[in-house]
C-alpha cells in the first residue's frame, strides 16, 4: 500500500520534553474528553421528544472527533481516505436522523445517540491513546 507519509528516519526523535507534552496531551484527551460520553451513554441512546438533543457540551468533543476522524483513518489504517470520510459520516448521520424521524418521530433516538457515541469515543480514544503511545516510545513526527 503506497501511503504519502514521510520516509522512516526522517524526523529526529523527541527528547524529554517532547515525550512528556505528549504524554500529557494524551492524558487530558482521555481524562477531558472520553468521560462525558461514556458517563452519560444513556442519555444519548434513548428516545427524546420532538427536536430535543442531549444537553451540555458534547457537541465540542463531537465536533473535534469529525474533524479528526480523516486523520485517524489516514494514519491509524493507513488509507488515504481524506475528507471522504467526513462525508461518510455526515451522509450516515443523516441517514440516521431521517431514520430516527420516521420511526420513532424523535429527531434524536437511539441510532443517532449511537453513531454519535461510538464516533467520539473511538477517534477521541484513539487520539489519546496515539499520544500516550508516541510519548512513551519517542516516536518522530
Amino acid at each position: 500500500m503506497r501511503t504519502k507519509f514521510e520516509e522512516p528516519g526522517t524526523f529526529a526523535a523527541p527528547r524529554l520534553l517532547g515525550r512528556t507534552i505528549r504524554l500529557a496531551a494524551g492524558v487530558i484527551i482521555l481524562y477531558m474528553a472520553l468521560p462525558p460520553f461514556l458517563k452519560h451513554w444513556q442519555s444519548f441512546t434513548r428516545v427524546r421528544e420532538g427536536w430535543e438533543t442531549p444537553g451540555g457540551t458534547w457537541y465540542i468533543g463531537l465536533f473535534l472527533a469529525v474533524y479528526l476522524l480523516p486523520h485517524m483513518i489516514d494514519r491509524g489504517f493507513t488509507l488515504q481516505q481524506g475528507r471522504r470520510s467526513q462525508i461518510v459520516f455526515g451522509l450516515l448521520a443523516l441517514a440516521t436522523v431521517v431514520f430516527d424521524l420516521t420511526y420513532y418521530g424523535s429527531l434524536w433516538a437511539p441510532p443517532l445517540g449511537w453513531l454519535v457515541l461510538l464516533t467520539a469515543v473511538v477517534v477521541l480514544g484513539h487520539l489519546g491513546i496515539s499520544f500516550i503511545v508516541a510519548g512513551l516510545f519517542a516516536t518522530p513526527g
